[in-house]
């Protein structure tokens, strides 16, 4: 069976968590910039409005897949608006390297600043990407929205002192830590609750030999794969969707089981959204990854802790097994990984790359590599009652 150490479904930052991010009408903080990639027609990059100006801040990654239709809107909308008193500027932290990478492949034409060391995303509180903050020409914050609603109008709309019409995006942290009340009247040794959430991003977590899941911000479909432990690539929806809705899960079972805390996760979703689940072996196209033959292999890591991190593109890991790298790129390459690669131990591990070319020369760089073959995965088949 495979091992899920983590879930992420949203494009999420690493920001402090429980710092009250600026909102409307507060003063905007200091905008920093590490490197200019593409300067405006000034040759730097406007990080403060000017008077009568108004500043549109765009925070991105070239890894976070809505934020290059975001970034082309947005550049719709500096045309439109080209001649009036309004700057634009992006903001990604990532590396200059990994951003000239990307732009040799992508055209973009707003301009373009790092935030390596994140210090502008964390004094806007900058948890999800893509996120418009719009700075009216007194400082203060107009708008703090999704890109994909910023009109023209409603820029103009600022620069004359009115209500821009813009919905206020406001980011809810998947909590991890929460448990469901008790009465207080017993002990109880199993539980699976499932409850609505209001978190604009998902996770879910299960502590190898806690017996104990917790997922919040998670749309049905998420919690289908955690609790069978298969990846969206290997499930067969038989044409039946559950929707966009977002729930957290608290499924605790006795013992400190995991196996039977996903079991019990699995009936109650079940039970509650109507469908029956199989898991069945078929033949299919896949990649295998494996070592590259005569490649200096990974050396196992000295580190005491393990660290796992993996984004759109790119993976940083200490002592991190390679079932997490194999699970990693499965859902990036949108068809079964089949690891085969023999190596069992634990891996200091640093992957970056801008799209499927530079992603398979990273791969070689650490001695391996994805082959096309034909094994057989197990699939997980659903069918509604």
């Amino acid at each position: 069976m495979l091992t899920a150490l983590s879930v992420v479904a949203a494009v999420v930052m690493s920001v402090s968590v429980g710092v009250e991010p600026p909102g409307v009408g507060d003063l905007a903080p200091a905008i920093e910039v590490g490197e200019v990639i593409r300067a405006d027609a000034g040759g730097g990059v406007v990080t403060e409005p000017s008077e009568g100006r108004v500043l549109v801040v765009e925070f991105w990654a070239t890894w976070c897949g809505p934020c290059l239709p975001a970034m082309a809107h947005l550049g719709e909308v500096a045309e439109a608006l080209r001649g009036e008193p309004v700057d634009f500027v992006t903001l990604t932290p990532e590396s200059p390297e990994a951003v000239r990478t990307f732009l040799e492949r992508h055209e973009l034409t707003l301009p373009i600043a790092t935030d390596s060391d994140e210090a502008t995303f964390g004094a806007y509180g900058i948890r999800v990407v893509p996120t418009t903050v719009i700075i009216a020409a007194d400082g203060t914050i107009a708008a703090r929205t999704r890109p994909t609603e910023v009109t023209a109008d409603s820029i103009r709309a600022i620069l004359a002192g009115k209500e821009p019409g813009l919905s206020e995006r406001v980011d809810v942290v998947p909590n991890l830590d929460w448990a469901p009340e008790t009465t207080g009247e017993g002990e109880v040794y199993a539980q699976v609750v499932i409850d609505a959430s209001e978190a604009t991003s998902s996770r879910a977590k299960l502590k190898p030999g806690s017996g104990l899941i917790t997922a919040d911000g998670m749309p049905v479909s998420s919690l289908v794969t955690f609790a069978w432990d298969v990846p969206h690539g290997r499930v067969d929806w038989g044409g039946h969707s559950f929707g966009d809705e977002k729930y957290r899960v608290y499924a605790r079972a006795p013992g400190g089981e995991d196996d039977l805390a996903r079991a019990m996760m699995g009936a109650a979703l079940k039970a509650k959204f109507g469908f029956d689940a199989r898991l069945e072996d078929r033949s299919v196209a896949c990649y295998v990854l494996e070592p590259i033959p005569g490649a200096e292999q990974l050396r196992p890591s000295e580190a005491e802790k393990g660290e796992k991190m993996a984004y759109g593109r790119g993976i940083e890991a200490t002592a991190a097994p390679m079932e997490f790298v194999r699970m990693w790129f499965e859902s990036m390459a949108g068809k079964p990984v089949i690891d085969e690669t023999g190596l069992e131990g634990l891996y200091d591990i640093e992957l970056e790359w801008a799209d499927r070319e530079t992603m398979f020369e990273s791969l070689a760089g650490i001695g391996l590599r994805l082959r096309e073959a034909e094994r057989e995965a197990a699939f997980l088949v659903i069918t509604p009652r």
